[in-house]
């Protein structure tokens, strides 16, 4: 799969970074669709690997092995900005994270668009590492079935006021594996 960008429509000082750091990703040894991106004055050109899906077993050492393919990426001090069940896919391989756009902040019919799914912005900074796991949180909880896709919505816009849910600011991303998988807490909505 190719995706074409414009480069006068990627906003953003990083853009150039960004790319050289997906670029330079593990791909042979974290849960990461391999992903190239090439460029010409104009365009970026994303190349990505295509997956087939396939139904989801859980397996812990899988749900482990993407935390730590997540925390490898934030350790490089990548924010993929996106992390959902559409960006997450299970394959014959395990999990493969995939679209890692060349730029989180877009001009889109002339105005400025994130990048990211709307639920997890954060008050006064919108992109952050804390936005990747949040999305890891609920993407736990959807594979798990401890809530609804409704559910995710609604908690996604109570999330900071609501009593039920941890503070992920200082969890890492095997501290809400843990949390998930391990925890008694019910989650009351």
């Amino acid at each position: 799969m190719t995706k074409i960008y414009q480069k006068s429509y990627l906003l953003g000082q990083d853009t150039s970074k960004r790319v050289e750091l997906i670029n330079s990703f593990d791909f042979d040894n974290y849960d990461l669709a391999y992903t190239k991106i090439t460029e010409d004055s104009e365009f970026y050109y994303y190349h990505q690997t295509h997956y087939k899906k396939k139904s989801l077993k859980i397996k812990i050492d899988e749900i482990k092995s993407l935390a730590n393919t997540l925390t490898y990426l934030n350790n490089l001090g990548y924010i993929h900005g996106d992390i959902n069940r559409k960006n997450i896919l299970y394959t014959d391989e395990g999990f493969k994270i995939i679209d890692f756009e060349p730029s989180l902040i877009q001009l889109k019919n002339n105005k400025k668009v994130y990048m990211i799914t709307p639920p997890y912005f954060i008050k006064d900074n919108p992109i952050s590492f804390l936005t990747d796991k949040i999305g890891f949180f609920y993407f736990l909880l959807r594979i798990t079935k401890k809530i609804t896709s409704k559910d995710v919505v609604y908690l996604a816009k109570t999330f900071n006021h609501h009593k039920y849910l941890p503070n992920l600011e200082n969890f890492t991303y095997f501290d809400i594996v843990d949390y998930i998988f391990y925890s008694p807490k019910t989650f009351l909505l």
